[in-house]
């Protein structure tokens, strides 16, 4: 799983590496509540080591296949049109 965490902006930071642990069985507002283990700790994909924050909130992303290059720049690319 990628963990995006609002404090420091993925496009400048990267991303950190977790394992879900648990998860809430119900939705809340369309979202689901998670645990999360950090493979590296705070050390992002960039090499950032990220400062700990209480209550530091993020976005996961779930990462099913392993795409080439050119998917996951047309997935990038796509998600800004998208948005």
């Amino acid at each position: 799983m990628r963990v995006k965490l609002d404090n420091f902006p993925y496009q400048e930071y990267g991303f950190v590496i977790g394992k879900v642990n648990r998860m809430g069985f119900l939705p809340n507002e369309d979202k689901y509540l998670a645990q999360i283990d950090l493979v590296d700790g705070l050390m992002s994909s960039y090499g950032h080591r990220l400062e700990f924050s209480p209550e530091m909130s993020a976005i996961g992303e779930v990462v099913t296949d392993d795409l080439r290059l050119i998917g996951r720049l047309f997935n990038s690319l796509k998600a800004l049109f998208d948005s």
